[in-house]
């Protein structure tokens, strides 16, 4: 991760980005789920 994190550190930082939003979104998984088959 540091060698991709040197290589292409603008990448990383937006691969990070969308890795947190999937986390937060897969976090409130249970929450929209039971809202969308409610």
């Amino acid at each position: 991760m540091a060698f991709l994190r040197s290589y292409e550190p603008d990448f990383m930082v937006q691969l990070h980005e969308r890795v947190s939003r999937a986390g937060h979104r897969f976090h409130t998984l249970p929450g929209a789920f039971t809202f969308y088959t409610s």
